[in-house]
C-alpha cells in the first residue's frame, strides 16, 4: 500500500521557472515609471517567488522611498502576462514525462500563490492540466496558501496528501494545513529541516513509484 494517496504541487520552482520573463515583464513596467533606472533580475524574482503577488512587489520596492507599490500593481501584471504568455518559462528537467508517469498512480493537485491568468498560461504552454485532479491559486480563491490547501483536501476528501514546494513558507504553509511537505530541493528556496528532500524531479519521480 502507497504511503500517500495524493500529490500536490506547487508551480514556481517545483514545476516550473519562470523568472527570466517575469524580470522582462516587470522591467519593461518600470521602464515606464519614476523607476525607470531600476531594473530587477531573474535572481531577484526567485528570492520572492512562493509569495502572493503583492508580497512580492513590497518585498522588491517597499525600501525605496516616495514608492507606492500598490499603484505598481496593475501595470507590473499587465507587462508580466504579456511577457509570460510570449517567452513562457521552462519546466524542469522530466516534469512532464514524470506527471505522466505520476498521474497513473496518484492524484494530482495544484496550489500556488501565482495570479489566475499566470496558471492558465502554464496549463496552456505544458498543456498536463487533465492530469491534475484540482487546482488553487492566489488569484482564484484569494486566500493564503495553508488555507488553499486545506481547503482542496477537504473537497476532494483525500486521507494522506503530501505537498511538495520549494520554499520555507511552503513548509510551514503546508504543516499549518496538516499535510506532509517533500522540499523541491532543486528550486528556489531554502528548506532548513525538511524531513523529505528531492535534487532533481526524477529523483522525486523514483521516490513515489518505488
Amino acid at each position: 500500500m502507497r504511503k500517500y494517496d495524493s500529490i500536490i504541487f506547487d508551480l514556481d520552482g517545483t514545476l516550473w521557472d519562470a523568472t527570466e520573463a517575469t524580470a522582462e515583464g516587470w522591467n519593461a513596467a518600470l521602464s515606464l515609471t519614476d523607476l525607470a533606472n531600476f531594473r530587477v533580475t531573474a535572481d531577484d524574482i526567485r528570492g520572492v517567488c512562493g509569495l502572493p503577488f503583492s508580497d512580492c512587489i513590497t518585498s522588491l520596492f517597499g525600501h525605496l522611498d516616495d514608492v507606492d507599490c500598490h499603484a505598481l500593481e496593475p501595470l507590473l501584471d499587465e507587462k508580466e502576462k504579456f511577457s509570460i504568455e510570449v517567452s513562457g518559462g521552462v519546466v524542469f528537467p522530466d516534469v512532464v514525462e514524470g506527471l505522466q508517469q505520476l498521474s497513473g498512480s496518484y492524484g494530482l493537485y495544484l496550489v500556488s500563490n501565482c495570479q489566475s491568468w499566470y496558471l492558465q498560461s502554464f496549463w496552456q504552454q505544458y498543456a498536463v492540466e487533465h492530469l491534475f485532479k484540482g487546482q488553487d491559486c492566489y488569484g482564484d480563491s484569494g486566500v493564503g496558501k495553508s488555507e488553499m490547501i486545506r481547503l482542496l483536501v477537504q473537497q476532494h476528501n483525500l486521507q494522506n496528501p503530501i505537498y511538495i514546494g520549494d520554499t520555507q513558507g511552503d513548509q510551514e504553509a503546508t504543516e499549518s494545513a496538516g499535510a506532509q511537505f517533500g522540499y523541491a530541493a532543486y528550486g528556489f528556496g531554502d528548506v532548513k529541516e525538511a524531513r523529505i528532500a528531492f535534487n532533481t524531479f526524477r529523483q522525486l519521480i523514483d521516490y513515489f513509484m518505488k
